[in-house]
């Protein structure tokens, strides 16, 4: 884990969005995420209902991992994993190789 000095099962990051709009919830979670240490975990608290959109979304394409996400009385809760650097060089590979078979099918 990236903070070993943490209770167990709590976030290395607590972001509070509650009451910022889109896109300021993901821009926050993204900010925090850019600057925590590889396999470090997030958690986000928002209030717009977008969040519940724009975390997932924003989470698949930096490649970090959606631990959860829910929502209960309009306040939204996600947990977020900062890909390591394994995961990272993985997804690059991935991507590599889907753009070889594209061009190898064309």
């Amino acid at each position: 884990m990236a903070n070993d000095d943490r209770p167990a099962g709590l976030p290395d990051i607590e972001i509070d969005a509650r009451g910022a709009r889109c896109p300021l919830p993901t821009l926050k979670l993204q900010k925090a995420l850019r600057s925590a240490p590889p396999g470090a975990v997030a958690r986000l608290l928002a209030d717009d209902p977008m969040a519940l959109i724009d975390i997932p979304h924003y989470v698949a394409q930096a490649g970090a991992e959606l631990i959860d996400v829910a929502e209960h009385e309009g306040l939204i809760t996600a947990l977020v994993r900062k890909p390591t650097r394994q995961n990272q060089a993985a997804r690059r590979w991935g991507k590599r190789r889907a753009a070889q078979d594209d061009r190898s099918s064309s």
